[in-house]
């Protein structure tokens, strides 16, 4: 499941500082009443013998729920004495959801959290460590894991979060329309100022009317933010204090993608973008080239009328870097059952249920023994999300990310629209992160 596919990717759902603040003091008082409980255990707390029931929420729909459903039907099948309640939270209501479930004191067993979020709710105590399960566990081998992605599960040291898959980036192209143009494929030569040489050419239009853009990139954290890794640049400073959007390396990427669309005008601005919505631009062939994740490519394979192919992010000055997030399974910290819900996310989290849910097309497994497998190299088009999963940043994440984020893509909308000079903007967000991340 996409953090980013229900409701669009430029958003993601409010983790707001005083929800956090109310449902952290009512988080503190269950760890009391649980420590005052200790003493009475009833033989049902960890790794007993006895009934167990597990909640554990998601938002998984379609045939990832399917899919889901059916890892957890095998798990209670191989532990009788335990329940999974698998509660559904749709995509748009669930991190405000779950706020209101801890404040009122309802802390699921297990969690599917967006790497957006994980570390809100870690702050304030709703989500606990997994690493020491994880290390002591013989059949779950951390190393198989992407280490970009990994490395970004820790908070304050400590492994929270396992990643379910990665959501990264590469360049998709309509090969009909660079036929037409009479232009080779992009390829793993490719270079910024390759990429922008053939969004030129391959922009169509009559006067101020484009009836085909040569890039689709969304202004956003994702394609919007990979030319800032790519040219050796960062969101925050080194110790996330404070905001580096205003550094020379920063302001030299956006003015690149800036430039392609108040310049060149081979890229479609926000308001456009929302007129022809992100992915229905390239699969309704708005656009000769987009930068998308794996979850495009079943809706090609199913719908696409055209010629197409994939394959790794043009190199900036110092690398090709996509961003890396994704969602993955936490664990309560107040669990009253620790091993059983370490025992769900690893069955959920083991190479043979992320094999299960890659075979549906729409995931990079975050387990690189997977990269070679049958299930993932069968589609052509995953050759790309190989090579690419070898350039990741993961995103700078930290627990006041929305507050953050909001500042950044309002301010660069109003540069990508034309609105605001880059540099004032970028002065600005950094102004605003110094003062979220200071308070």
């Amino acid at each position: 499941m996409r953090y980013h596919t229900r409701g669009g990717t430029a958003t993601s759902p409010r983790t707001t500082r005083p929800a956090m603040a109310r449902a952290a003091a009512l988080v503190a008082g269950s760890v009391l009443l649980l420590a005052a409980c200790g003493d009475g255990d009833d033989g049902a707390g960890s790794g007993s013998d006895g009934p167990v029931n597990l909640v554990f929420t998601s938002w998984f729909a379609d045939q990832e729920l399917e899919v889901a459903d059916e890892l957890i039907a095998e798990f209670e099948e191989e532990n009788p004495h335990i329940t999974v309640d698998h509660q559904i939270i749709p995509w748009d209501d669930y991190s405000t959801t779950l706020q209101t479930r801890i404040a009122g004191g309802e802390v699921p067993d297990v969690m599917f959290l967006s790497q957006l979020w994980y570390q809100g709710f870690a702050d304030i105590g709703a989500i606990g460590e997994i690493g020491s399960a994880a290390s002591s566990d013989a059949e779950f081998d951390l190393d198989d894991f992407n280490p970009d992605l990994l490395d970004s599960g820790y908070y304050k040291d400590e492994l929270h979060w396992i990643p379910y898959g990665i959501d990264m980036q590469v360049l998709f192209y309509n090969a009909d329309m660079f036929d037409e143009a009479g232009l080779d494929y992009p390829d793993e030569s490719w270079t910024w100022e390759d990429l922008r040489s053939a969004a030129d050419e391959l922009t169509v239009g009559d006067g101020d009317r484009v009836e085909q853009y040569g890039l689709i990139a969304q202004n956003d954290f994702g394609s919007g933010w990979n030319w800032i890794w790519q040219n050796g640049g960062q969101v925050l400073n080194d110790d996330a204090t404070g905001g580096a959007m205003s550094s020379p390396e920063t302001r030299e990427a956006l003015s690149f993608f800036n430039e392609m669309i108040n310049e060149d005008g081979s890229v479609p601005g926000p308001d456009v973008i929302s007129d022809l919505g992100y992915t229905t631009a390239f699969t309704g062939e708005n656009a000769a080239m987009g930068i998308y994740g794996h979850y495009l490519i079943p809706t090609l394979e199913d719908e696409a009328d055209f010629e197409w192919g994939t394959t790794v992010l043009p190199a900036g000055p110092v690398s090709r870097d996509s961003f890396a997030s994704g969602a993955g399974y936490t664990m309560s910290a107040q669990t009253e059952h620790p091993e059983e819900a370490w025992a769900l996310i690893s069955h959920m989290a083991s190479a043979d249920g992320m094999s299960q849910f890659m075979e549906l097309g729409s995931i990079t497994p975050s387990r690189t023994s997977l990269y070679e497998s049958e299930e993932f190299v069968s589609r052509e088009a995953s050759e790309a999300f190989t090579a690419q999963a070898e350039h990741l940043t993961p995103l700078p994440i930290a627990p006041e990310w929305n507050e953050y984020y909001d500042t950044i893509q309002s301010e660069l909308e109003a540069v990508y629209r034309g609105d605001v000079e880059l540099e004032e903007a970028t002065s600005v967000i950094d102004e605003r992160i110094g003062e979220i991340l200071g308070e």
